[in-house]
């Protein structure tokens, strides 16, 4: 092996696998070594405490808004953003396969992915489950296979937790784009 060769990155993000925060990590930072957590408090506490180098966090949605959360945290004195970049975000309503739309009572999602589909959960009358990624839902939806819950996430989701799409492009809007900040120590200079 070259010891030349620059080490792969550790990059933390929220959420596991199938969730865009993990798509726009191996985007954004090609061939990292990635790091899932499950909130946005611990994946900046990692870029802090130096267990992973860099962090990828959404910061602010075209439908949805700001995420404040996030905001809050970049604001800390040892992080700082490297850079910022735009994706496209596009949602689909997950459920066990053979679940029909109708059968389907309520949907779980980030609160982010709830506020960009809004007017398709009150057109279809779901109630809403708060959880902490979009994957996480996709998970818990895929875990529990009961045909009166759905999930809002990515197709990518759907893949890796086997649960058929049962409506595609579910945001307010075709062209949701989520901003996403690059973010590392501050005392680390590239």
């Amino acid at each position: 092996m070259n010891s030349s060769r620059k080490a792969r990155q550790i990059v933390a993000y929220l959420g596991g696998r199938g969730s865009f925060s993990e798509e726009a990590s191996e985007r954004f930072v090609p061939e990292c070594e990635l790091m899932p957590l499950a909130d946005f408090e611990a994946v900046a506490m990692a870029v802090c405490q130096g267990s992973a180098d860099l962090a990828v966090l959404p910061v602010h949605n075209n439908i949805a808004g700001p995420i404040d959360a996030v905001l809050v945290l970049l604001a800390h004195p040892e992080l700082r953003t490297i850079r910022e970049e735009d994706f496209e975000v596009r949602l689909h309503l997950l459920a066990a396969r053979g679940t029909e739309i109708g059968s389907i009572r309520e949907v779980a999602s980030h609160k982010a992915a709830l506020l960009q589909c809004a007017p398709f959960i009150a057109e279809q009358k779901f109630s809403v489950i708060q959880v902490p990624s979009t994957a996480e839902a996709a998970r818990q939806v895929s875990e529990e296979a009961d045909p009166s819950r759905a999930a809002i996430a990515s197709e990518g989701a759907a893949s890796v937790y086997d649960l058929a799409i049962i409506a595609r492009d579910v945001q307010g809007t075709s062209a949701s784009i989520t901003r996403f900040a690059i973010v590392e120590r501050r005392d680390v200079f590239a």
